[in-house]
């Protein structure tokens, strides 16, 4: 597996663990981080079909999933720090 198809591959694994575990958690995201979620779970199939995507809606996503995934840890040392 090259660069970019593992690149690809954490794209889609970043988004889908971060839905996946607001839910695990029974934490709902934010409205904006999942978009990116979606967004960025979107790129990564157009990238695996070969299909064409933008590199400024990549960047957005990659910030919005970035953000996202700072909230939802933050969310887990908090409730650690105040049991």
């Amino acid at each position: 597996m090259g660069d970019h198809e593992k690149s690809t591959y954490a794209l889609d694994a970043a988004a889908t663990h971060l839905m996946y575990g607001s839910v695990w958690a029974g934490r709902e995201l934010d409205q904006n981080d999942s978009v990116s979620a979606k967004e960025a779970r979107a790129i990564a199939r157009r990238v695996k079909r070969g299909e064409k995507w933008s590199p400024g809606r990549l960047r957005e996503a990659l910030k919005g999933l970035g953000r996202g995934i700072k909230k939802f840890g933050t969310g887990f040392k908090q409730a650690k720090e105040g049991s």
